[in-house]
């Protein structure tokens, strides 16, 4: 809820929400970044510049349910090994963690403006 909250969006009133983007939001908050104004993973295509490395990269966006499905997930890229992506981010397991995530669903490599 905290993550919700300090980001503004105090209308949020259950942890069943998906919150990885509001991770995200709070992490750009305490940096003095810009975020996204939603709770959708996806707008962070809108709001960031595509880059082709993990080495550029600020976010990574995969896809979840398909690559056309409007739903997706946001996190920190921390490193590629063999064909996984390892990233920090928020509701991984329920928690904030650093995770594997299959190459194929990388949806793209972000670099906030």
């Amino acid at each position: 809820m905290k993550y919700y909250h300090e980001t503004g969006r105090k209308w949020v009133d259950s942890e069943t929400t998906p919150w990885c983007d509001a991770f995200i939001d709070w992490c750009c908050l305490k940096m003095g970044l810009g975020f996204t104004d939603g709770l959708n993973a996806r707008q962070w295509l809108d709001f960031c510049k595509t880059v082709e490395t993990i080495y550029e990269a600020d976010l990574v966006l995969y896809w979840r349910d398909s690559p056309s499905s409007w739903k997706g997930h946001i996190s920190i890229p921390i490193a590629e090994r063999y064909n996984m992506i390892y990233s920090l981010g928020g509701n991984q397991n329920d928690m904030v963690q650093i995770s594997p995530y299959y190459m194929t669903r990388k949806l793209a490599y972000l670099k906030i403006i």
